[in-house]
C-alpha cells in the first residue's frame, strides 16, 4: 500500500511500508510471500536466512540482543569458523567469547544496520568473502572495525569474523 504526505513546504513524499520480515523489500520466494531472514519454528528451532551480507547482520543483531549464543554459533557461523572454534573452546568458549563483547559487537553491528540507508557501510567484495565496514568518517568510535562474512556454495552468507 502507497501511503503520501505532503510537507510544509509541499514537497509531496511518497512511500510504502517495508514489512520487517521482508529484509528491506529485497528477497522473496516468487509467490508474494515477504522473504523471511530468521523463522522459528513451533518446536522451538530457529531458521536463520541470509542471501546479502546485510541479513548476516540482522541475524547477528537479533541474537545479540537476545542473548541467543547458541543459535549464532550453530546457525550463522560459517563452517571454518566453527571448526576453529571447536578445535579450541567450543561454544563455551565462543559464548563467553560473545558475552564478553556482546556490547561492542552490538553497537558496531546496530551503526552498521542504521547507516545502510546512507550508505555509511562499505562492503568490499573479496571472491566468496564480503568484509562490512562502517565508512572511516562514521566508524572511528567503535571496538569492533569490520564484520566479515562468507558465501556458501547454495548462496547464503554467514558470519566467518569479527574484526
Amino acid at each position: 500500500m502507497v501511503t503520501q504526505t505532503t510537507l510544509e513546504d509541499g514537497t509531496v513524499v511518497y512511500f510504502e511500508p517495508v514489512s520487517a520480515t521482508s529484509s528491506y523489500g529485497r528477497g522473496g520466494d516468487g509467490k508474494g510471500e515477504p522473504f523471511k531472514i530468521r523463522e522459528e519454528r513451533e518446536d522451538g528451532e530457529v531458521i536463520l536466512r541470509a542471501v546479502l551480507p546485510e541479513h548476516v547482520l540482522m541475524n547477528l543483531f537479533n541474537c545479540l540482543r537476545l542473548g541467543e549464543y547458541d543459535v549464532l554459533y550453530d546457525k550463522l557461523l560459517s563452517a571454518p569458523t566453527r571448526q576453529a572454534w571447536e578445535a579450541t573452546t567450543g561454544l563455551d568458549g565462543f559464548a563467553a567469547y560473545m558475552r564478553k563483547n556482546q556490547i561492542e559487537i552490538a553497537r558496531l553491528t546496530r551503526r552498521m544496520l542504521s547507516g545502510l540507508p546512507h550508505q555509511d557501510v562499505k562492503f568490499t567484495r573479496q571472491g566468496d568473502f564480503t568484509r562490512c565496514q562502517l565508512r572511516p568518517q562514521v566508524g572511528g568510535q567503535f571496538a569492533f572495525k569490520a564484520i566479515d562474512v562468507l558465501r556458501q556454495a547454495d548462496g547464503q552468507y554467514k558470519l566467518h569474523m569479527i574484526q
